[in-house]
């Protein structure tokens, strides 16, 4: 007898509560899960805040809208070639900066307590200037938006106090107990970029390296920094030893460009013994 195969298809599901934490904590989770079988939640068809029940445009003020289709097109020029819809506002950069209207909008939404991630990415574009006024709320957003976190890295560049912008993170990175693998290695990559030079991150790497949602992936990002400080010579070294061919040892070979020449190519040796693709990797590394 043919057995027909079972197919299933999950869309539009719906997270409602009273609770925001709640309603944060299992939506993270449900992430989580997702990611450990191979699949993921689509940004762009995802939404994050009160009921929208109203056409979009007939409920937002004319500022905000402004903001919105500026951004949009600013958006689709990074990914598309084409000119410019004449129906459109000409105006396509958000480094132009904004009116005295559109910036008091803004950091209105960043005091609410009902600020979407569609608030909260405008707020990032569009308050660059006010970088180190805004970096108290970082931890907020990479919180609550997940999905923003690449934004965040971005935003990072326009803040100054890079001790202030190390505390969100620390923040961040310890007071939550669901946190995703996409979060953690773009905080890695703030690390990487912005706060090396920083007094006390030594405890936000270990934070991140050690935090129990994790991954290989995450810690990866962490061990492929060029730096011999913060205990990472010492993980490479431990994740080379073993010789094994996983992401950890190949981001170890690719961070230990930070040694000697004499005590990496040592240390190489025992990783490319592992596979023919450790040995290769291993020889692009020798000639950094």
């Amino acid at each position: 007898m043919e057995v027909t195969p079972e197919l299933r298809f999950m869309d539009d599901f719906v997270l409602f509560s009273n609770d925001l934490a709640k309603l944060q904590r299992d939506f993270l989770r449900i992430q989580k899960i997702l990611g450990e079988r191979g699949l993921s939640i689509n940004p762009a068809k995802t939404y994050f805040g009160p009921s929208r029940e109203r056409s979009f445009e007939s409920q937002i003020a004319p500022v905000r809208l402004g903001l919105l289709r500026r951004r949009r097109l600013a958006m689709r020029s990074l990914y598309w070639d084409e000119d410019e819809d004449e129906s459109e506002p000409s105006t396509t950069n958000t480094d132009e900066g904004v009116t005295a209207a559109e910036k008091e909008y803004l950091l209105g939404l960043l005091q609410s307590d009902e600020m979407t991630e569609e608030d909260a990415d405008l707020i990032l574009a569009y308050l660059r200037d006010e970088g180190d006024d805004l970096v108290g709320h970082l931890s907020e957003v990479l919180w609550k938006f997940p999905y923003l976190s690449k934004n965040v890295f971005l935003y990072a560049s326009f803040v100054d106090d890079k001790d202030a912008l190390l505390d969100a993170l620390l923040k961040f990175v310890k007071t939550n107990d669901v946190v995703t693998e996409y979060s953690l290695f773009w905080v890695a990559c703030i690390v990487e970029k912005h706060l090396l030079k920083a007094k006390g991150v030594e405890q936000l790497i270990g934070a991140l390296y050690e935090h129990h949602d994790g991954t290989r992936i995450s810690q990866a990002k962490l061990l492929e920094i060029p730096d011999r400080r913060f205990g990472l010579r010492e993980l490479r070294e431990e994740n080379l030893r073993r010789g094994s061919s996983d992401w950890l040892s190949w981001s170890s070979a690719m961070g230990s460009s930070a040694e000697n020449k004499s005590n990496r190519n040592h240390l190489l040796g025992y990783f490319a013994n592992g596979s023919d693709l450790n040995r290769i990797i291993a020889d692009a590394v020798k000639l950094i």
